[in-house]
């Protein structure tokens, strides 16, 4: 979540007409699992949830599809956010199971550009969740739903997305079946993004987790409905070079004239230039391959390009305060339980000084000694959903037993990859302590929080 101030600041300097952009997600937005468990990270996580859904409406997003992790609260609280959201929540295959209905919105229409966009939501259905225990509630197939839904929005719609938390295979496995459906956003469990690509008549395409990415579409829609294939991949290749030159183009200069921003460093000046020289002369080169082109009747064209959300960017002012009074809610939830008990079996890393001061004392300038006070930097020391990977001894779905713990434990210590050690401190010689494989280190250092881990090379900056 605290990636979303910068996400909304790039939001608003990206299009340079509102009324030309459709801002929409596909899903898996509230909650980072299927189940979250009982008590306080439940209560934790809907804070942060509510926030979010707080933040979709300031930025101004026109639809998001319901995924089978954004239920992970439960269906009343989805429902709860539903009437507080300024969009609509989509779903065509999350029914009541009685009647048979849609419980939330199941599509909707919208104009934009002289044009009818329909788009349709399904939430996927693998997995447990707290709805297999609502027995009033079922998720339908796809194969039963989208030949009706789609036999009536053909006529109506000049171009249909489909926002799918399906896996990635029944998604292909839609596209080949509907030449209606033009573009399906996925929500999945891919971490990366993943480019567009072309099956049957539809554009499948993802942006990674954690919203480190903005994902940008450029359509240039023809009346025959169909995507132009790919031809020559030279100029494929050539075509996706440019856009990612216009792109760097478009951000120096949304900052003013690059002339007189880089008038101290002559340097970024040429650089600069040497971005337009390039985007330039690739220009020519792809006019000139088109002209030898043999022609082909016209189709619809994208341009598609993933905007880093870097930490260099400014926050949206209004979306920074709803995030910050979030994280100050969390924080003061989880101080509300905290207790101070021993963790058994584990003596603190202080313990490990007297045979070990070298190692020690080599563990105490890195990041790991000083883990929990980055949590206290940002008032984050009771998110229960942080606290794992900042202390000693908790498992990563185990978040709220952290509260517990004596300041000793409160750090990334060396019991933390070598497990508990008061065995070990009373009687060394009998009791020997593990080697840590690559997988204590993993449980924290996941792409999404540390996308350039080497275990070989930082195993070696501890001790």
């Amino acid at each position: 979540m605290g990636g979303l101030p910068k996400k909304a600041f790039k939001l608003e300097t990206v299009y340079d007409s509102p009324s030309s952009k459709l801002l929409i997600d596909a899903g898996a937005l509230l909650f980072a699992k299927n189940r979250l468990s009982s008590g306080l990270e439940v209560e934790q996580a809907k804070i942060t949830a509510a926030a979010i859904v707080e933040s979709y409406s300031k930025i101004g997003y026109e639809a998001v599809g319901i995924a089978r992790q954004d239920l992970a609260g439960g269906l009343s609280f989805l429902k709860e956010q539903a009437t507080r959201s300024s969009f609509p929540w989509l779903s065509a295959n999350l029914v009541d199971r009685n009647t048979q209905e849609p419980i939330f919105t199941p599509y909707l229409i919208l104009q934009k550009q002289n044009m009818n966009i329909g788009i349709i939501g399904l939430t996927g259905h693998t997995g447990d969740s707290p709805i297999e225990e609502d027995q009033e509630v079922e998720i339908v197939s796809w194969q039963k739903i989208l030949p009706p839904l789609l036999s009536s929005l053909e006529n109506q719609c000049d171009i249909i997305l489909l926002l799918s938390n399906l896996p990635h295979s029944e998604n292909q496995m839609l596209s080949k079946q509907f030449n209606s459906i033009h573009l399906v956003i996925q929500s999945g469990i891919t971490t990366s993004n993943m480019n567009p690509f072309l099956v049957n008549n539809t554009l499948i395409f993802q942006t990674e987790k954690q919203g480190k990415h903005l994902g940008m579409m450029d359509i240039h829609w023809h009346p025959s409905k169909t995507w132009q294939r790919e031809g020559n991949p030279l100029l494929l290749k050539k075509q996706n070079e440019l856009d990612r030159l216009n792109w760097q183009i478009k951000r120096i200069r949304s900052k003013g004239n690059p002339e007189m921003i880089y008038k101290d460093k002559p340097e970024n000046i040429q650089a600069f230039r040497n971005i337009e020289k390039k985007e330039s002369l690739l220009r020519q080169e792809i006019a000139l391959e088109k002209r030898n082109e043999t022609p082909t009747e016209k189709q619809s064209t994208y341009q598609n390009v993933f905007i880093p959300i870097q930490k260099e960017f400014p926050d949206q002012a209004e979306v920074a305060t709803i995030v910050d009074q979030a994280k100050i809610e969390v924080n003061s939830l989880g101080k509300k339980r905290r207790a101070n008990k021993k963790l058994a079996g584990y003596t603190g890393s202080q313990s490990c000084k007297e045979c070990h001061i070298e190692q020690y004392d080599n563990w105490q300038s890195t990041r790991h000694a000083k883990a929990h006070k980055t949590l206290v930097a940002k008032s984050q020391q009771f998110n229960v959903d942080c606290l794992p990977c900042h202390v000693t001894g908790i498992e990563v779905n185990k978040g709220h037993m952290a509260l517990s713990l004596p300041e000793d434990l409160l750090k990334v210590g060396c019991e933390s990859c070598h497990g508990p050690g008061q065995d070990h401190a009373a009687t060394p010689e009998q009791s020997n302590l593990l080697s840590p494989p690559v997988t204590v280190c993993l449980q924290c250092h996941t792409e999404e929080h540390d996308d350039d881990f080497d275990f070989k090379r930082d195993r070696q900056l501890v001790h």
